[in-house]
């Protein structure tokens, strides 16, 4: 149960962004692009995630011309209301609310549902950003990644990357913690294959923060290795150095790379 409470904090934390609406919905400053050339083509792939309402939510990499990868459970949070995100039941003689954990929720009710999410080149440009459009394709809740086809055909993405991860390897992720849009941040493959409930995560040692989830993970050659899926927290707040991100194979199986 802590697993899960841990793991659907991004989503949890989404409905208090009010609180950081400035910072997620004002334009990027003017974009430096990166003098590596894998970072700033990893920045440019990545999309920002919109929910039902058109507010941002998640991240996501655009890794062929109509191809997106996100996470799971940022699929469920961006095609359910938040009504359908929570479940009564009675114990007790009391009526008790919950959030449903995202990996709950069948795949039949994410997949061929419409979303909606703009480019790193609408939101580094001034004027309105009239939203692109896509769908969920494919889903695979155990290992929390989702597949967006999109209606557009994207030029600039990432692709993904054929080799497995090794220990000790560099990575990078970049992502919007906290709604700090296109945020960067480098690490070490602190362990290919973290076992955890049946499931192989990379463990990173990279400190994301809720907002993260669905941003790329990136070897040094820039190709896309896994999806932000969760950290482990404590009492005491969010473990630092303790960053899990969507094993690469599930993400190969699921787009049939």
């Amino acid at each position: 149960m802590k697993f899960k409470i841990t793991r659907f904090l991004a989503v949890c934390f989404i409905l208090i962004m009010g609180a950081c609406a400035a910072c997620s919905s004002a334009q990027l400053p003017a974009y430096h692009p990166a003098e590596n050339y894998a970072i700033d083509r990893a920045v440019r792939s990545t999309i920002v995630l919109n929910d039902l309402t058109g507010d941002w939510i998640c991240g996501g990499t655009q890794i062929s011309p109509k191809q997106i990868v996100t996470a799971y459970h940022c699929a469920v949070a961006a095609v359910l209301t938040e009504e359908e995100q929570i479940e009564a039941t009675i114990e007790d003689g009391q009526i008790v609310v919950r959030d449903i954990d995202p990996a709950e929720v069948d795949p039949s009710r994410i997949v061929m549902k419409s979303v909606t999410y703009t480019t790193f080149a609408q939101n580094a440009s001034k004027g309105t950003k009239k939203p692109h459009k896509g769908w969920f394709i494919a889903a695979d809740p155990k290992h929390d990644v989702a597949l967006i086809e999109t209606e557009t055909v994207e030029d600039t993405y990432t692709p993904l990357s054929s080799s497995d991860l090794r220990h000790g390897q560099k990575v990078f992720a970049i992502g919007h913690p906290i709604g700090l849009k296109y945020s960067y941040s480098a690490g070490v493959v602190a362990m290919p294959c973290r076992e955890r409930y049946d499931v192989c995560w990379h463990q990173i040692d990279i400190h994301i923060l809720p907002g993260s989830s669905g941003g790329g993970l990136f070897n040094e050659a820039g190709e896309l290795v896994g999806a932000a899926a969760f950290g482990l927290s404590s009492s005491r707040g969010i473990i630092s150095g303790y960053s899990f991100f969507v094993y690469t194979d599930a993400i190969r199986k699921l787009t049939n790379f």
